[in-house]
């Protein structure tokens, strides 16, 4: 699914529909974790495998309309009302980390049995920075466009948001 609510009732508010697709992201994450303990506990590689395709969609669709919702609608309002550009500048290199995770997904998925571990704990690694991340969002910049921005401008970014997704 390309994350948007269908049945959003009132205003729209971007900042709760960014909060729904990092809750999306953190139920898919939570499966990929579930699935790799599972295959180190002796799963089956199928199983893993259809997870890692499931997730490989996700990043492909929905992470990256997230990335770009905030990118191009969210961020750009923040800095107009004074969010610090070094702070920004830092969240979107970290957007570009996230990005190569369909790239270590997909190698993940193609794994021979002796790389299994490496990439098991790379795929760990870059799912916990990515919480880190969201929550960082969550805590900072989904408080400050709260208070920050007008209710004229989130409305705008809803309305981009949803133009964006046809």
């Amino acid at each position: 699914m390309i994350w948007m609510r269908a049945d959003m009732k009132g205003k729209p508010n971007a900042i709760d529909e960014m909060l729904e697709c990092h809750s999306e992201i953190l139920r898919q994450s939570r499966r990929l974790e579930e699935a790799l303990e599972g295959f180190r506990k002796g799963g089956s590689r199928e199983d893993l495998r259809l997870t890692l395709d499931v997730f490989l969609l996700f990043t492909r669709t929905t992470l990256k309309l997230h990335k770009r919702d905030e990118e191009e609608l969210l961020f750009p309002c923040l800095a107009d009302a004074g969010f610090p550009g070094k702070d920004l500048e830092r969240l979107m290199a970290e957007h570009e980390e996230f990005s190569a995770l369909d790239e270590l997904v997909g190698l993940a998925r193609d794994f021979g049995k002796g790389g299994a571990p490496a990439m098991d704990a790379r795929l760990m690694e870059s799912l916990g920075k990515l919480k880190a991340h969201m929550k960082e969002e969550e805590d900072v910049i989904f408080s400050m466009a709260r208070e920050k921005l007008s209710e004229k401008d989130m409305e705008k970014i809803s309305e981009r948001m949803k133009a964006l997704r046809g």
